[in-house]
């Protein structure tokens, strides 16, 4: 064993492993410089609208120092491994950085394409206008309508009520919030121009008349430019995430068993 007296030998050894520590030190090293307080300090400045001072921001630099430390240990005992939470987000931000934004550029041409690819989407549907008397007691309907019939200004007429006396322009489904599916599934047998009932509702019975029956109509575009350009940015955000994943598809053989 006497080559293990060579001073040679242990210079090369000792060499070698201050190389691996100097390197180890590297791959922990974390860097701490103005590009980094210039960003923590532009998110702060986001955030709050107004830049931070320098103590805050020394303390938003500790915190973020902590915060990668503990991140980085959680890394190197393999904590983010077969977690669902992380899988969850680390899936999700990366469908953000593949998401269209507000600012992406839409032609007019391709609104009015998806517009009328899509009128169905932007049609009102079929809505009434209409007045009514509330009357809490059935029994009393009959009075109500010979009051009516006589002359007498409908609006003094039934049961006082917290209830609007008239509705405009509301379709099946508002209709159904506001005074019950009953009373909603006897909107076609109203009659424009007349008092006609009593129709029941939630709350009790109702004399109706009613002023229009608005058919269903699409919306003009100029009225709705906004939505629609938000609907096509969202349609385009999803068939490109899904032209996305379908590349990523192709790198991986699945094998089901």
């Amino acid at each position: 064993m006497r080559w293990l007296r060579e001073p040679i030998l242990w210079f090369c050894l000792i060499g070698a492993l201050l190389f691996a520590a100097n390197h180890l030190r590297q791959t922990d090293r974390i860097i701490i410089d103005d590009a980094l307080r210039a960003r923590i300090s532009n998110l702060w400045l986001t955030q709050m609208n107004q830049p931070p001072t320098e103590p805050e921001l020394q303390s938003l630099v500790d915190a973020w120092l902590r915060q990668e430390v503990l991140y980085r240990e959680a890394v190197r005992q393999g904590l983010m491994e077969d977690d669902d939470i992380v899988r969850r987000r680390l899936v999700q931000k990366l469908g953000f950085l593949h998401q269209f934004s507000e600012d992406t550029p839409v032609t007019q041409a391709e609104l009015d394409a998806y517009y009328q690819s899509n009128i169905q989407r932007y049609t009102l549907p079929l809505r009434y206008s209409f007045k009514h008397i509330f009357v809490s007691e059935a029994l009393a309907v009959a009075s109500v309508h010979a009051d009516l019939m006589a002359g007498k200004d409908w609006r003094g007429l039934g049961s006082a009520t917290l209830l609007p006396k008239t509705y405009l322009s509301k379709n099946v489904r508002e209709i159904t919030v506001l005074l019950g599916a009953e009373f909603a599934s006897q909107l076609t047998a109203l009659v424009a121009g007349s008092w006609t009932g009593p129709y029941k509702s939630s709350y009790g019975h109702h004399l109706v008349y009613l002023e229009e029956r608005l058919a269903p109509e699409p919306t003009p575009l100029f009225y709705i430019t906004a939505k629609v350009r938000a609907d096509l940015i969202r349609r385009q955000s999803e068939e490109a995430a899904d032209a996305f994943y379908q590349q990523l598809l192709m790198r991986y053989e699945v094998i089901h068993r």
